[in-house]
């Protein structure tokens, strides 16, 4: 179970009150029960409603909780097998751990890891009720160790070869020192020794996870030097244990075992270091890379959820949607004050009051960083309406990307700020400098440069591009719902292609080119539709209702860094070419050259050795590469590598794989990216 998995709180949205309903569905189930003991079918509802709150939570890689509802599920059937009493306080620690878990996960929605700490005695609780083994604090730690070490100044590290002759060398000496410190543990001085030869290993480490666990050990050294540590039986295991990985470089283990028992040491170490309230400088370090603090629940931000002046998940859920509605006013103000060069004081008004209204909003919220940003954009709203601004027009896009980041803060608000605080900072540092009389890098616009983005302006590039995605989204949604309740009038698809377009242009900003495809894949049905080449029923509609809500998600899975989420977008286009499929007749063949190719593909991959099918294939293929292209260059090369592939499947079918289909179809969702936008109307 990953312990430093960092929760989704928009993921968790989607669930969370379909969790709660069924966790509420089981409790009751199991009152049922415990009035009626005899009625053993509410007790089989009961697991089955936990079982149902399991996947669930596994599905959206909620391990901690999980392992959590796990644990109170093998209860419960425990009781069910009778191989548990179904005693008072059998059924009292099942009733408080169906209770725990809405608890559990709306500390989650507070940013809080993933982590059982809290709830361990419970977890043993349950266990013991059942006769299994009591569970170790050692067992749901679980730091995450790829974090590594700062980089080292030294010069290239050793070979395996030599990083072996210098352990052998300095294993004398640390075991020579470990002597002298067991000998009498209050003399430091073999400690600082010991402390040398990890120094020295750490430098000259051949392998990443050896480098990370002299650092590691080098803390735990430190915090006994300093006499702050004391000489438990523990901490000279972890000693011991350190020699044993010493003699196993020496040794030349094998690799996959030595990181194994490494990463054992040093979950070990940093367990112990998470749990004494020391603070040296190397401690502090090893606190902070790993989220130690965080992980043993006692980050220095923990607050009782039962405190009444914290707000509850749901009351952040409804700011959060007020803040973005006020976000939305304030942009809008603040376009309409600029275009028609209105920027006084008496015309800004209304946008200052509702600033500041926001800044009230966010302060209730409890979220200082956006309240200090809030404050920092009414102020510099101020300095334009006196005029202390000398070019105006300076102030437009450093005010609205400060919007931008205010409005990706509201739907962030569950989580802490640190994630967003150097976008803040920026932010404010910006309008500061604007506000006195300055002027800002970029205030021009947003430019993209051939460079690698760092992870900030990459961020605010997506804020703003998933705004202008968002906006035209939500228009072509309402499009289809109005389409969908008259299919006749086929003039209310008119302005969709043209936003479909301006989708594929922000798409290609971000070098999304598998949503660019989706999105070029749906404007070329919505083309079929309107020219009636395709006949609009439900599954159609619902395809390419699919499509639509596909790339929303695509675009809120980029915000919340979530992966694997182009897979999101390769089911939408399996489920679109499904609903397209057999559906186009002569004229939509020959306005859908795409669609045409596909199906030749299809007949073609029923058949490969078939001379005809692979002869149709080909010739729609050259129709397709004949049709204007945004890069004929592009086009060439895709169906020069499709027709190497047909070859190469006509003269041995068995290669036909899983793969060359994927790859086939992949190049004709390429080329029809590729194909030359047709003028809209």
């Amino acid at each position: 179970m990953s312990t430093h998995r960092k929760v989704d709180p928009s993921t968790l949205g989607w669930v969370k009150s379909e969790i709660d309903e069924t966790l509420k569905q089981a409790r009751l189930a199991l009152e049922s029960f415990v009035e009626n003991p005899s009625d053993r079918g509410r007790l089989r509802f009961c697991i089955t409603h936990l079982h149902q709150v399991v996947g669930t939570l596994l599905m959206v890689e909620l391990d901690g909780a999980a392992f959590l509802a796990r644990e109170v599920e093998a209860l419960a059937e425990a009781v069910f097998d009778e191989t548990a009493p179904a005693s008072q306080e059998v059924l009292e620690s099942l009733t408080r751990g169906i209770l725990v878990l809405p608890d559990h996960l709306a500390r989650l929605q507070y940013g809080y890891p993933d982590v059982p700490f809290k709830h361990l005695a419970l977890l043993n609780e349950l266990r013991a009720a059942r006769k299994a083994e009591p569970i170790a604090e050692l067992e749901l730690f679980n730091p995450d160790l790829s974090v590594r070490p700062p980089p080292a100044t030294s010069g290239e590290r050793l070979a395996d070869a030599e990083y072996a002759a210098l352990a052998r060398q300095q294993r004398a000496a640390y075991q020579g020192a470990l002597l002298a410190w067991l000998r009498d543990t209050t003399d430091t001085e073999p400690l600082r020794n010991i402390a040398q030869v990890l120094d020295e290993l750490q430098a000259n480490a051949s392998l990443g996870v050896l480098e990370q666990l002299f650092w590691v050990a080098g803390g735990l050294l430190e915090g006994m030097i300093d006499g702050n540590l004391g000489p438990t039986p523990e901490r000279k295991k972890h000693l011991a244990r350190l020699d044993q990985q010493i003699k196993k470089v020496v040794d030349g283990i094998e690799k996959s075992v030595l990181r194994s028992s490494s990463e054992s040491v040093v979950r070990a170490i940093l367990h112990d270091l998470a749990r004494c309230q020391v603070s040296t400088p190397k401690i502090a370090q090893l606190k902070q890379a790993f989220r130690l603090d965080e992980l043993v629940g006692e980050s220095v931000d923990d607050v009782d959820l039962d405190d009444a002046e914290r707000p509850s998940p749901e009351v952040l859920t409804s700011l959060a949607a007020v803040l973005g509605k006020e976000t939305e006013q304030a942009q809008d103000m603040l376009a309409a004050a600029f275009d028609a060069r209105k920027t006084d004081t008496e015309s800004l008004v209304p946008l200052l009051e509702l600033l500041r209204k926001m800044a009230g909003t966010v302060e209730m919220a409890g979220v200082p960083a956006l309240k200090q940003l809030l404050d920092e954009i009414v102020t510099t709203a101020v300095a334009l309406g006196e005029g202390r601004i000398p070019n105006v027009d300076d102030a437009a896009m450093p005010i609205a990307q400060a919007l931008l980041v205010v409005e990706g803060g509201a739907r962030e608000i569950h989580r802490s700020s640190d994630e967003w605080k150097q976008q803040v900072e920026q932010a404010i540092q910006g309008l500061h400098a604007l506000s006195g009389g300055g002027t800002v890098p970029g205030a021009h616009g947003i430019e993209v440069s051939d460079g690698a983005l760092t992870e900030t302006e990459y961020q605010q590039l997506l804020d703003v591009v998933g705004s202008e995605v968002g906006v035209n989204l939500g228009k072509i949604e309402e499009a289809l719902e109005a389409f969908a309740t008259h299919t006749g009038q086929l003039e209310r698809l008119d302005e969709v292609p043209k936003q479909l377009e301006q989708i594929q242009g922000a798409l290609q900003i971000l070098g999304a080119d598998q949503a660019v495809q989706l999105a070029a894949t749906t404007r070329r049905h919505i083309d079929s539709l309107r020219d009636g080449a395709l006949t609009a029923d439900g599954d159609l509609l619902d395809g390419l209702a699919v499509c639509i809500g596909t790339l929303g998600a695509y675009i809120d899975g980029l915000k919340a860094g979530r992966k694997n989420v182009d897979s999101l977008v390769e089911s939408a286009l399996r489920e679109i070419e499904t609903a397209v499929k057999n559906r186009l007749g002569p004229k939509g063949r020959m306005q859908d050259p795409v669609g045409a190719l596909r199906e030749r593909l299809d007949t073609w991959f029923g058949e490969p050795t078939d001379v005809l099918a692979r002869t149709q294939l080909q010739e729609q293929l050259a129709a397709v590469v004949a049709l204007p292209s945004v890069d004929p260059a592009r086009s060439e090369m895709i169906a020069k590598e499709f027709g190497r592939l047909v070859d190469l499947v006509a003269d041995d079918p068995s290669s036909l794989s899983g793969e060359v289909e994927a790859t086939l179809r992949g190049s004709c969702d390429a080329l029809g990216v590729q194909l030359a936008p047709a003028p809209i109307a």
